[in-house]
């Protein structure tokens, strides 16, 4: 019952902070958000579950060298540690309209799904699911037909997909374990999919996004020192790897002209902005809670993150000039958005 009434109170204060703002949900595109979606019963049993295993230890991140699929659940953030394959809750794969807060589970997605990128005329989504043991492969859903197509899968684990010209794709894909190791490179395939060469070299790239225009794809990587940092490379005319900043998550703006992403800021998570040559960083607003996962609108005025604390993980929207942060689910979490 406490923990009930804290979640609501946390909640008022969140809605509390959200008055005001230079905006309105009615100027939020209508382009459906895809993202993974928890039912406000789902979210408290997931915190209280959490509330009670968080005496267990936490893995630690992987350092240089190889690392185990556990390791990098937690990393990622995915709720696929020892520990929280025993306190989460997973969530379902969804479509959420910003406008409304209608929520439209996916039901034909198991449990554990998680988007991964739309298609220019957000016709099409990219998704990966579990696909028995620990296996993750990638789906291809088409809204208007309702079909869905197989395209990445087994031996091999994915750990993102994102579309790229000339029907392309860049994979993160996971070799076998050799040993108990495993690693995770970035692949692209050629034009119509297919016949994937890796383009960086590991041990521990993920989150590609590959840029509007096909000139770049960005992903999270691991320097030396074991921090996540963002890199760009450009596929297609084989160029090397280039260090844009420290921090995890990016994702193109609608133009190409920035990357989003989250990074450290006074101690907490944060949303920053840094154009792909590693220009112009610069934060994007704030809040007491860690933001992490941004996502840019189809129309480039919007970010949308989740909020996290201990134990929740709220999905808010904010003006592209910081200001404005709006609860977009009163109604459980979201995490994950795709935009």
């Amino acid at each position: 019952m406490i923990r009930r009434l804290l979640s609501v109170l946390l909640l008022a204060a969140l809605l509390y902070a959200c008055m005001g703002p230079s905006f309105q949900l009615a100027d939020l595109p209508s382009e459906p958000l895809a993202l993974v979606y928890r039912t406000r019963e789902e979210s408290e049993n997931r915190a209280e579950r959490l509330a009670r295993s968080k005496e267990e230890p936490r893995p630690r991140l992987p350092g240089e060298g190889h690392f185990r699929i556990e390791e990098l659940g937690e990393y990622l953030g995915l709720g696929r540690s020892a520990e929280e394959k025993r306190a989460d809750v997973l969530g379902r794969m969804a479509l959420l309209d910003a406008r409304t807060g209608e929520v439209e589970p996916l039901g034909f997605t198991p449990h554990g799904a998680r988007p991964l990128c739309w298609s220019r005329d957000h016709r099409r989504l990219l998704y990966a699911a579990p696909a028995g043991g620990s296996a993750q492969h990638v789906f291809e859903y088409d809204l208007e037909s309702g079909e869905i197509h197989p395209i990445a899968r087994g031996p091999y684990h994915y750990l993102g997909a994102s579309y790229g010209p000339d029907g392309r794709l860049a994979l993160a894909r996971m070799d076998p374990r050799e040993g108990g190791a495993a690693r995770s490179r970035i692949f692209v395939t050629r034009p119509g999919g297919g016949g994937a060469r890796p383009v960086t070299e590991g041990p521990m790239d993920t989150w590609p996004v590959w840029s509007p225009d096909g000139g770049v794809v960005a992903y999270t990587s691991i320097d030396q020192t074991g921090s996540a940092v963002i890199r760009t490379v450009e596929p297609l005319s084989e160029g090397e790897p280039r260090l844009v900043a420290r921090g995890l998550e990016p994702a193109f703006f609608p133009k190409g002209d920035w990357l989003v992403y989250t990074a450290k800021r006074r101690g907490r998570w944060a949303i920053w902005r840094v154009r792909p040559d590693g220009s112009g960083k610069h934060p994007i607003g704030s809040s007491a809670h860690n933001e992490r996962g941004p996502a840019v609108s189809p129309d480039g005025r919007f970010i949308v993150y989740v909020a996290e604390d201990d134990e929740h993980q709220r999905l808010m929207v904010r003006s592209l000039d910081g200001s404005g942060d709006r609860l977009l689910l009163s109604n459980g979490d979201g995490l994950l958005p795709v935009w």
